[in-house]
């Protein structure tokens, strides 16, 4: 499955990135990023998984 991603979606991780690297500096940034990558990936391998919210 590919996982399709906004480039609104893109632009806000952009700036939620910078701010996150100003406030807790570059190897929080970069956590963070790659638990967002990683959570697109299990989205992509697993595209039915979570809970469905009423």
């Amino acid at each position: 499955m590919t996982v399709v991603v906004a480039e609104k979606a893109w632009s806000d991780l952009d700036r939620a990135l910078a701010q996150v690297l100003d406030r807790f500096g570059p190897a929080t940034a970069l956590r963070v990023e790659q638990e967002v990558f990683t959570a697109i990936k299990l989205i992509q391998k697993f595209p039915r998984g979570g809970q469905v919210e009423p």
